[in-house]
């Protein structure tokens, strides 16, 4: 399916599909565990979000987040400015491989540029995908490490999603329920050599990738 359509800046009335096409394009919070489910936009960050659509329908989003005063957002670089997080980038699954994020790039490049940005720290998994793209773009490997979601050992546990709540849980079989039901878990930042605690059972893990994008 071939999408011909526009990219412009986002406004209120696309928040519903943001949503629903950011969670069909899979993206998702912490361990693809739980998806996103409301549309922050924050009042300090000056940067406005990006959409591509097609016949009023969104497609795909990008969003930016930029270094303040009062909030430094980017991991690897200053808390200049300068300096932006790449927070988002998705496309409805139907209209990848179409060029459409790279359109949303090129568009919101400029909007970076005018604003003073000059420098994007973008954290990505191990997607060939994802990280073809921003390596097409210019961005530059940093390091990585791996993610670790963990619980004591010897508990049993079980993903429950609550729709209500729209949150995940990890609910706790054995031995005897805490006061509040839920297992006590530990997400650990695994570098090269660094050793999971032996009290610990590894739940999930997912490797971290760090680029740098200088486009000024």
């Amino acid at each position: 399916m071939i999408a011909i359509g526009t990219v412009r800046d986002y406004s209120d009335e696309f928040e519903d599909q943001w949503i629903r096409v950011q969670w069909l394009a899979g993206y998702k919070n912490s361990f693809g565990k739980e998806p996103v489910f409301s549309k922050q936009v924050s009042k300090t960050n000056p940067i406005k979000d990006v959409i591509y659509v097609s016949d009023e329908k969104l497609i795909g989003g990008q969003e930016f987040v930029q270094n303040s005063k009062l909030s430094k957002v980017t991991n690897l670089l200053s808390q200049s400015s300068e300096n932006c997080l790449w927070k988002s980038n998705f496309v409805h699954p139907d209209y990848q491989r179409q060029g459409i994020s790279t359109k949303m790039w090129i568009y919101q490049k400029d909007k970076l540029l005018t604003s003073g940005i000059r420098n994007v720290e973008i954290w990505t998994g191990e997607e060939e995908y994802a990280l073809s793209f921003y390596k097409s773009l210019g961005a530059e490997f940093e390091y990585s490490y791996t993610q670790v979601l963990c619980v004591e050992k010897g508990v049993r546990y079980d993903y429950q999603y609550d729709w209500v709540k729209k949150k995940m849980d990890v609910i706790k079989h054995t031995p005897a329920f805490k006061n509040d039901g839920l297992v006590k878990t530990y997400i650990i930042e695994k570098h090269s050599g660094q050793s999971i605690p032996q009290n610990l059972a590894v739940i999930e893990s997912q490797k971290c990738n760090s680029f740098i994008l200088n486009i000024g």
